[in-house]
């Protein structure tokens, strides 16, 4: 009891402090925020509190970024909402999380895809810079 306790408390924790500005979020992504919630959801999968918690603290670090995002806390996530569908804030902090994952693939997705285009670009006006040379 006393682990799963602090489990609830520590991403208790981290969800509070994640709410704050984009510089409390960096900084605690950057110190494996993400990691340790991600752990904590795969291994306390079957505590509703602690998911709830844990879960919550990923929807606030996910808008900032979801670089270190696997498949397997998308799973994970997805297969606690079927097995606690009575418990309305797992499917709140749930459906909070997956929004903000998807939200934050699709800006990266959309960045990439920027980028992709500007180096297509910059080749091509390098192609035409080469041939006026010739």
């Amino acid at each position: 009891k006393g682990i799963r306790d602090a489990q609830e408390w520590g991403c208790r924790a981290l969800r509070s402090l994640s709410m704050g500005s984009s510089e409390s979020k960096r900084s605690l992504f950057d110190c494996g925020g993400l990691t340790r919630l991600a752990k904590v959801i795969k291994h306390f999968s079957d505590d509703v509190v602690v998911l709830e918690e844990a879960i919550g603290g990923v929807a606030c670090l996910a808008e900032h970024s979801i670089d270190g995002f696997d498949a397997t806390l998308w799973t994970a996530i997805l297969d606690a909402m079927p097995r606690f569908k009575d418990a309305s804030r797992l499917q709140e902090m749930a459906l909070e999380a997956l929004a903000a994952m998807a939200s934050t693939a699709r800006q990266l997705m959309e960045e990439r895809q920027s980028d992709g285009e500007r180096m297509e670009e910059n080749r091509g006006a390098l192609f035409i810079c080469k041939l006026n040379e010739a």
